[in-house]
């Protein structure tokens, strides 16, 4: 699966060249607190996966919005090193590019200025910081495109996956080792609750004193309480009840 991680620009002036639009920005930078998914990303990570494009002769495609499948928004195409700080991209949009000129002047016109790249785990592991925190760090990836994106996944929830083999994109949350055990706990404190909630409220129905004549609708001619209905569960029981399901649902949905 492909994964995504975004990251700010800066608009380089390119003199306007009759053949291309320039911008540059840092894609990655390496070591430091870990970012918003958990992940830290180590020196050398991309060191294969650039070499392999130089080597095959390919360029790294830039995209507008990861749109793999419509040619009118391949832009052009990303030039990529590692430096002491993280990986270093420029951005190279063509003039003539169906809708180079367009996003050009947006990212002059700061309406767009973040970008997102592709990315596939080669090699991870997990690490632990010098507070004792523990992060799960990038060793290895495969570069796939960059993209320029007018909203960037949110830093604070998500990261898209995209599957492959023959079957439709998808997108998905995919979410770092604390979030997921964070999420597992809970689940497990919403399923006790809702265990609770089902031990005070049992069937619904309030039981009626045998009479004695086996009759436990309250003697010859007395209706059954409520109709022989089940109680509704009252207010708050009811609205923990409904809370519980909508989130047991969430989180455990595909």
């Amino acid at each position: 699966m492909h994964m995504f991680k975004d990251f700010r620009v800066s608009v380089k002036d390119a003199g306007e060249d009759a053949d291309e639009y320039t911008f540059e920005g840092y894609a990655s930078t390496f070591g430091g607190d870990p970012d918003c998914y958990g992940d830290v990303v180590a020196k050398g990570a991309f060191a294969d996966t650039l070499k392999a494009y130089e080597d095959e002769g390919r360029r790294i495609p830039l995209l507008f919005a990861h749109e793999m499948h419509d040619p009118d928004y391949n832009l052009g195409y990303v030039d990529a090193a590692e430096d002491d700080t993280g990986l270093k991209v420029t951005g190279h949009i063509f003039a003539d590019a169906p809708n180079g000129e367009t996003v050009h002047k947006m990212l002059q016109r700061g309406q767009v200025c973040s970008m997102s790249f592709a990315y596939d785990v080669v090699e991870d592991g997990q690490i632990e910081l010098e507070d004792g925190r523990k992060a799960h760090v990038l060793r290895k990836v495969d570069l796939y495109e960059c993209s320029i994106v007018t909203v960037p996944a949110n830093p604070a929830a998500q990261i898209t996956d995209v599957k492959g083999g023959g079957a439709p994109a998808k997108e998905c949350r995919r979410n770092s080792k604390a979030d997921e055990d964070e999420l597992a706990s809970v689940r497990d404190l919403l399923s006790e609750a809702l265990d609770a909630i089902n031990d005070l409220i049992g069937d619904g129905v309030d039981p009626e004193p045998d009479d004695g004549d086996g009759d436990k609708g309250g003697g010859e001619g007395k209706p059954k309480a409520n109709g022989g209905k089940p109680e509704e569960p009252k207010g708050d029981a009811k609205a923990l009840e409904e809370v519980a399901a909508r989130y047991e649902r969430f989180i455990d949905r595909d």
